[in-house]
């Protein structure tokens, strides 16, 4: 075993060798600098805008709504059974929320709601984000047919293919399903020019994009085929995208999902919590596994060291490439971003592993 390790971690010449973090994903501090806006809500999901410029956050088993000149200011405006998750707007006003395990659901102003949760013979079990077109049709991102939303890395760690693309249009009442196979699609959008959708697979690590008019298949053009971690939603920005990373790859990772035997006794006799696998957070409990590298050293923890749960959000411009990027490292304390949005020239982003919303400047990347 040992032997296939070594040509695992210094010997990658196979097309899923994980890139380098150098260039426009160099790390830094960026995010460690942003402004706590709440450190009070627990485990914030996603993030979304308003007209009036207020922010909307998924959290607990309600959304709750921030306003005011400092966001100091909160409501609950919906409160569900199930957790909720990905947050957008229609375009007839309504606001699109992604329920753990139950589909979408689509929350008028009134409070009344209207549930998606069946396409086709099968129950929509993990609906990550929704994102309306400008005709009004919902495309919805469902990661996997086996689990939901918070049990992300069971299907990581069983190698899943199972996540859907799935269309819902107003006028039939009908919820088809695009594409299937997908490697847990995470984040959908809608390109600036109303003309493409974008999509991310997390487990494929790739951001691609498909003709609205043609979603096929064979119609797919992959943008980026080997990110260096697990690409999460991606939503519009001045003058491009901000696309979530929630968590990054590791040699290590990387290798046991190779090694079945190993992997499959692993999950069946440790608690998931102790998994060799990614996180939104970590550090605070010594039983966690090393990521093959010294984590610490004399009791303080290297920012270069192997990346259980790290913080990350990337900047693509209108060609989609990236071109700069805010980290908070290993040593930090602002993991597992999962939700972004632009507000009047800032940056907010939900660290939904260290339960924070923070603020920074939007042209800081």
């Amino acid at each position: 075993m040992w032997s296939r390790l070594k040509q695992s971690l210094f010997h990658r010449n196979d097309q899923y060798a994980i890139p380098p973090m150098d260039g426009v994903l160099l790390p830094n501090n960026k995010i460690d600098q942003f402004r706590v806006v709440r450190d009070s809500i627990n485990r914030p999901d996603d993030l979304e805008v308003d007209s009036d410029g207020r922010l909307y956050v998924s959290t607990g088993n309600c959304i709750i709504r921030l306003h005011g000149a400092s966001l100091e200011e909160e409501a609950v405006i919906a409160q569900f059974e199930d957790p909720p998750g990905g947050l957008n707007f229609h375009p007839d006003g309504r606001l699109m929320v992604c329920l753990d395990g139950k589909g979408l659901a689509l929350v008028g102003k009134q409070g009344v709601e209207e549930r998606l949760d069946i396409a086709g013979d099968g129950a929509i079990r993990c609906a990550n984000t929704a994102v309306a077109a400008p005709d009004g049709r919902v495309y919805i991102a469902d990661g996997t047919s086996y689990h939901g939303p918070r049990e992300w890395y069971f299907d990581l760690m069983e190698k899943r293919t199972t996540g859907r693309l799935l269309r819902y249009d107003p006028e039939t009442s009908k919820t088809e399903t695009l594409l299937g196979g997908l490697s847990f699609p995470n984040g959908v959008a809608i390109s600036h020019d109303g003309s493409s959708l974008l999509l991310t697979e997390s487990w494929s690590h790739t951001l691609s994009r498909y003709p609205l008019s043609d979603i096929r298949p064979e119609t797919r053009d992959v943008l980026i085929s080997n990110l260096p971690g697990y690409p999460g939603r991606i939503v519009p920005a001045s003058g491009g995208y901000w696309m979530t990373l929630f968590a990054m790859r590791t040699h290590l990772v990387e290798f046991v999902l190779t090694e079945d035997k190993y992997r499959e006794e692993m999950m069946r006799s440790i608690d998931p919590a102790y998994w060799i696998r990614p996180a939104l957070s970590s550090g605070e409990d010594f039983l966690e596994p090393l990521q093959a590298g010294h984590a610490k050293t004399l009791g303080v923890m290297k920012p270069w060291a192997p990346p259980r749960s790290y913080g990350l959000i990337a900047r693509l411009d209108e060609d989609y490439e990236i071109r700069g990027s805010f980290h908070c490292r290993v040593n930090g304390k602002r993991h597992g971003i999962t939700g972004v949005r632009e507000r009047g020239g800032a940056l907010y982003a939900a660290s939904k592993g260290n339960s924070l919303i923070l603020e920074g400047r939007s042209g800081g990347a």
